[in-house]
This record gives structure tokens, C-alpha cells and sequence, in this order.
């Protein structure tokens, strides 16, 4: 691809006080309409990742490059939906514009749109209580788009689904994704979800965190079952679990 990258590391490292090296030199490009996935153990420093693409955390060496100049042109998906308990689905949505202080009528409006684009008509009166898992999780994902973002970045948002909740959402995303053009990073540790969903596939080694392997995923769109049962698709997961396994192997002395 030639385009600019919407977001790039370059070497970039990170350590915490106490010495912990979550990340080394880890290099990275996003572009324009991608859908990257991430994949590694746990405390291979994921979440690190993460908050320096967001810009939440800055590098300890390399550079973080970006073409997103403004809080509204980047949304955040976190695991745990994170909404506020005693406000409406409606309200919750609108909080971003609220926070950067968009007229009423504009707010009005794009949260409508998002509540359309998640599926949610009919619900923007409820409270999140109200609400099954999958659909809180759509209330945060309308939440993130709501300023129509450039770039989309989710940390394991639907972990704590049940499978069939999981895929629904799988193709729900997709079918939002397709629509926006937006670019997304999506971290995940499962290796299904991730050949589902990419169009590559990033691998990560233990900490100290960096990217052994990248995986295209050379399906088109749209997805459904029948990619799921595709023989392609279980020879794509069974690479990045050889990848994963190999990577988690002590070094020979």
C-alpha cells in the first residue's frame, strides 16, 4: 500500500517503573480502510500497545506516528463496556459530543445515526441494566463511532460473550466497518475471531512484547459461515497457533 499510514510505531519501546519491559522495538503501520487484528499471550503487552496508539501513553525510545489530530477522530472499545449505570442508552452515546461540546441538534442527530448503525432502535430510552451483554457492548461501540472516527481501536471487546453472542457481533462489526471505511486495530486472544475478522493478522511474542509474525488474511467480504468452515480458514488459525507455540518455546542454550 502507498497510502499514509493513519497511525505507525517505529522501534518503539516501553518499560515500566520496577524495570518491566513491556514492549521492544516494535515497528507497526495501520492503513487507511484496514481491519488489523493482534494476537498474543498474556502480558505480552497488548494493552501497552494499545495506549501508545491511542496516544494515553508516550514511547519510553521510538516514534509514534499519526494522522489523527483530534480526540474525535479516534474511538476506544474496551472490554468492559463502561457505561454509566444510571444514564440511557441515548445518553450514553451522546456523552463524547457532550464532552466536546457540539450544538444539541448535532448531537441529536449523529446519535440517532449511531443508534441505527449498532442496531439499537427502540432501546435509546433504556438504562444498560436493561440491556443483554451484546447489546451493551453495541452501546459502547455506537459510543466510540458517534464522532465518526478515522481510526477504531478495541481491546478485547466481546471477551465475556457467549459464542453465538460473539459471532453475531463478529459480523456486526464487519458489516459497520464496511460501511464507515474506517481503519481498526482489534487485540484479541482468540485466534478464530482474529482470521475471521482481519485482513492481517499481527503476531505477538512474551514480554518483552514485539511482532514476530504477520498473517494475511486473503478472504474477501462479506463473512459469514462459510468462511468459517472454510478449509482455508482453519489453516490460517493453525498457522498463527504454530506461530504462538513456537514463540513460546525457551531458546535453545
Amino acid at each position: 500500500m502507498t497510502a499514509t499510514p493513519v497511525l505507525a510505531l517505529h522501534e518503539v519501546s516501553h518499560h515500566y517503573p520496577g524495570g518491566v519491559v513491556a514492549l521492544e522495538q516494535v515497528s507497526l503501520a495501520l492503513h487507511p480502510g484496514e481491519f488489523v487484528a493482534v494476537v498474543g499471550p498474556s502480558g505480552c503487552g497488548k494493552s501497552t500497545l494499545l495506549s501508545l496508539l491511542a496516544g494515553l501513553t508516550a514511547p519510553v525510545a521510538g516514534r509514534v506516528s499519526s494522522v489523527v489530530r483530534s480526540p474525535g477522530e479516534l474511538g476506544m472499545v474496551f472490554q468492559d463496556p463502561t457505561l454509566m449505570p444510571w444514564a440511557s442508552v441515548a445518553e450514553n452515546i451522546a456523552l463524547p459530543l457532550r464532552l466536546m461540546r457540539r450544538p444539541a441538534g448535532e448531537v441529536t442527530a449523529r446519535v440517532v445515526e449511531a443508534v441505527r448503525q449498532v442496531g439499537l432502535a427502540g432501546f435509546e430510552a433504556s438504562l444498560p441494566a436493561e440491556l443483554s451483554g451484546g447489546m451493551r457492548m453495541r452501546v459502547a461501540i455506537a459510543r466510540a463511532l458517534v464522532t465518526r472516527p478515522r481510526l477504531l481501536l478495541m481491546d478485547e471487546p466481546f471477551a465475556a460473550l457467549d459464542e453465538l453472542t460473539r459471532e453475531r457481533m463478529n459480523e456486526q462489526l464487519l458489516a459497520l466497518w464496511r460501511e464507515l471505511g474506517i481503519t481498526c486495530l482489534f487485540v484479541t486472544h482468540s485466534l478464530y475471531e482474529a482470521v475471521f475478522l482481519a485482513t492481517r493478522v499481527l503476531v505477538m511474542a512474551p514480554r518483552p512484547g514485539r511482532v514476530i509474525a504477520e498473517v494475511a488474511v486473503p478472504a474477501g467480504y462479506p463473512r459469514g459461515d462459510a468462511w468459517r468452515s472454510d478449509a482455508a480458514f482453519a489453516a490460517l488459525r493453525g498457522e498463527l497457533a504454530a506461530q504462538l507455540r513456537h514463540s513460546a518455546e525457551p531458546a535453545s542454550p
